[in-house]
């Protein structure tokens, strides 16, 4: 059995270098995630179905999720 990664940051084959903070952590995550995350998560097959946070305090989400199909195979990503 081939265990799955669920680090989205590894999904998308991006470095952290290659994220801003600001887009990814920062007010911004929610355009980061409509204009970067899910465009390249469709760009490698991956039917995009709901983000969320996952975990969240009173400063906003610590962790955010977002749940995807592939080839009939529903999973959760992470990044935070």
């Amino acid at each position: 059995m081939t265990q799955q990664n669920d680090d989205l940051l590894t999904i998308l084959q991006l470095e952290e270098s290659e994220v801003s903070m600001e887009d990814y952590c920062g007010s911004s995550y929610l355009r980061w995630e409509e204009k970067v995350a899910t465009p390249k998560l469709r760009a490698l097959g991956y039917e995009v179905i709901q983000w969320r946070s996952a975990n969240s305090d009173s400063f906003g989400p610590l962790v955010r999720a977002v749940e995807v199909k592939k080839d009939g195979a529903k999973r959760t990503l992470f990044y935070g």
